[in-house]
């Protein structure tokens, strides 16, 4: 048998767990990699989203969007 293949809704819906799990780490104690495992979840779920066939919402891209720019100065200030 082999292994199902997964579904975009699928996989949006596992980055977005991966997404909230950093961000509540993140919320109870910094660390650097929570920061980058946050911000990859973030990239990809953006990436997803430009190539489903059905336009996703103007405004859960420009959520996705701003919670990536909203990470930035920390990025930053932790390289």
């Amino acid at each position: 048998m082999s292994p199902k293949q997964p579904t975009p809704a699928g996989i949006l819906e596992e980055l977005t767990r991966a997404v909230l799990a950093h961000r509540e780490r993140l919320l109870s104690g910094y660390q650097p990699h929570d920061l980058h495992q946050l911000r990859v979840h973030i990239r990809r779920l953006r990436s997803l989203l430009k190539r489903l066939p059905i336009p996703a919402d103007r405004s859960l891209k420009a959520t996705w969007r701003r919670l990536f720019a909203e990470t930035n100065a920390a990025r930053d200030w932790d390289v």
